[in-house]
C-alpha cells in the first residue's frame, strides 16, 4: 500500500492503521538488536574472558549514543525525510550486529592474521575501536526510533486514538526483546554466538530495502500538519548547531508538566534497565537457571509488557489520567523489582514466571503512555523535537542504571542490593504522583 490520506487530509484509522504497523516493525528490529548484548553476556563473558556484569558499561556507552541520536532527530526528520530516517535506522541497527559478529569471529583469537604477526596491543586497539562502532550504531539507530516515530503518528492518527496507537507502537520493544531472548538462546544451541548475531541482523537490513516501496505515504507525516514540503522548506537552512542539541532539553524542561514527565521517564527507565538488562545474567550465574531457562523468563517478562500497553493504551484517559497511571506503574514496577532481588533456587518456575509478568506488565509498559503524554502536551510542531528530549531523560537513566548496577555487583558480589536501589526511587516517585494532582498553575 502506496497510499493513504493525501497530503492535507484529516488523518483517519486507515493512515493510523499503516503508520503503525512501519513503525511497531521498526521499532521491534532496533530493540532486538539492542537485547542482544543482555542475552548473550553470559556466553559472550566466558569466551572474552571478561566479567559478566561489565555488561553495564557497555549498555550504558549504547544509551549515550541513542540520546546523542535522538537530540539530532527532529532536524534529521525535516532535512531528509521521514523514510530515510526510518531506513538510516533499521541499517545502523542490522550493522551494529554484523561488526558485533565480526568481534567475535574468532580473528582475535590469533595472533597471526593470513601468516602475519600482529602485535598484542594492536589486537586490543582494534578489538576496542569495533567494539566502539558496533555499540554506536546500535545506539544511533535506536535513538532515532521514536522521535520519528512519534512524529509521524501524532499527524497520522486522530487525536482520540493517540494513546492507543502509541501503546502499540511501543509493543515493539517487548516484541522484539521477546524474539531476542527466545531465538538467540536457540540458535546458541545450534551454532557459535557471532553466526546467531549474523542471522539476527538478517531483519533489520530487509527493512532498508523493503522500506524503499513506502516513502510516497510516509514523507507526508514528516513534521507538523502541513505536509513534507512546508516542513522541509522550513528548515531547510538550519545546520547542525549546538542549540540543535540543546532546544529538545529546554522544551522537556521549561514547564513543571513537562518536567514532571521528564523525571519520571527517567526513574523508570533507570528500574526497567537495572532489571532486564541483568535478569538473564542474574537468572544464570545467582539463581542458578540455564542459559534457555533464564532466556524464557527474560521472554515472558517481555510478553507482559507487550499485552499490557494495549491494556495502558486502552485505559489511558478513560479510567485514569496518564500521569496517575504512570505513578501506579512506577509504584508497583519497584515492588516487583525488590521481589525479583529476593527469589532463589526454590522458587518454582511458575512462581518465577509470574513475577516476571507483573515486572513487565509495568515496568515495561510505561513509555506508550508516556510519549503520548508528552506528545499532548508539546503540540503539533514540537512532537519530534520533545520526544528527542524526553528520550535524553530517558537514556540518562538507562546509562545511569545499568552503571551503578555493575558498580554495586562487582563491590558486593551480589545483585540483590543492585535491584533494590533501582527501585526504590521510582517507587518514591510513584506514589507521589499517584496521590497528588498536577498544579493549577501548569495545566493547560
Amino acid at each position: 500500500m502506496r497510499g493513504g490520506a493525501a497530503p492535507g487530509d484529516e488523518p483517519n484509522l486507515r493512515t493510523a492503521t499503516y503508520a503503525t504497523a512501519v513503525m511497531l516493525g521498526l521499532h521491534g528490529l532496533c530493540y532486538m538488536g539492542i537485547s542482544v548484548p543482555a542475552v548473550i553476556a553470559p556466553v559472550v563473558a566466558r569466551d572474552l574472558g571478561i566479567e559478566a556484569s561489565l555488561l553495564g558499561v557497555l549498555i550504558a556507552n549504547n544509551y549515550l549514543f541513542i540520546m546523542l541520536s535522538g537530540l539530532s532527530c527532529g532536524l534529521l526528520i525535516a532535512r531528509y525525510g521521514a523514510m530515510r530516517v526510518c531506513q538510516a535506522s533499521a541499517a545502523l541497527s542490522g550493522l551494529g550486529l554484523l561488526i558485533g559478529a565480526v568481534i567475535g569471529g574468532g580473528v582475535f583469537a590469533s595472533s597471526q592474521w593470513w601468516g602475519v604477526a600482529i602485535p598484542g596491543s594492536a589486537l586490543a586497539m582494534v578489538f576496542a575501536a569495533l567494539l566502539f562502532v558496533s555499540i554506536a550504531s546500535l545506539g544511533f539507530g535506536m535513538g532515532l526510533v521514536n522521535p520519528v516515530s512519534s512524529q509521524v503518528l501524532f499527524v497520522a492518527t486522530p487525536s482520540q486514538h493517540r494513546s492507543m496507537v502509541f501503546s502499540i507502537k511501543q509493543m515493539g520493544s517487548p516484541i522484539g526483546t521477546a524474539v531476542a531472548g527466545l531465538v538467540i538462546p536457540s540458535l546458541l544451541l545450534v551454532t557459535a554466538w557471532p553466526v546467531a548475531l549474523v542471522i539476527i541482523s538478517a531483519p533489520a537490513l530487509l527493512f532498508v530495502l523493503l522500506a524503499r516501496h513506502m516513502p510516497g505515504y510516509m514523507l507526508r507525516y514528516e513534521q507538523g500538519g502541513g505536509g513534507a514540503g512546508g516542513a522541509r522548506g522550513a528548515v531547510a537552512a538550519s545546520r547542525f548547531r549546538l542549540g540543535t542539541f540543546v532546544e529538545p532539553v529546554r522544551i522537556m524542561w521549561r514547564a513543571l508538566t513537562m518536567r514532571e514527565m521528564a523525571l519520571m521517564s527517567m526513574l523508570l527507565a533507570i528500574n526497567q534497565m537495572s532489571v532486564s538488562a541483568f535478569l538473564v545474567t542474574y537468572l544464570t550465574l545467582e539463581v542458578g537457571h540455564s542459559l534457555v531457562t533464564a532466556g524464557s523468563l527474560f521472554a515472558v517478562t517481555q510478553l507482559a509488557g507487550l499485552v499490557a500497553r494495549i491494556a495502558l493504551g486502552l485505559t489511558a484517559e478513560r479510567v485514569f489520567s496518564p500521569r496517575r497511571q504512570l505513578g501506579l506503574l512506577g509504584v508497583i514496577g519497584g515492588a516487583s523489582a525488590m521481589l525479583l532481588a529476593m527469589v532463589d533456587a526454590n522458587w518454582s518456575y511458575m512462581a518465577l514466571a509470574s513475577l516476571c509478568a507483573l515486572f513487565g506488565a509495568t515496568s515495561l509498559a510505561w513509555n506508550g503512555v508516556l510519549l503520548a503524554e508528552v506528545a499532548r502536551l508539546a503540540g503539533p510542531g514540537q512532537v519530534g523535537s520533545a520526544t528527542g528530549g524526553v528520550q535524553t531523560f530517558m537514556s540518562a537513566g538507562a546509562i545511569v542504571g545499568p552503571l551503578v548496577f555493575s558498580g554495586l555487583v562487582a563491590a558486593s558480589g551480589h545483585y540483590t542490593m543492585s535491584f533494590i536501589v533501582g527501585a526504590i526511587p521510582v517507587l518514591v516517585m510513584g506514589t507521589r504522583m499517584s496521590l497528588t494532582r498536577v498544579p493549577l498553575a501548569d495545566t493547560k
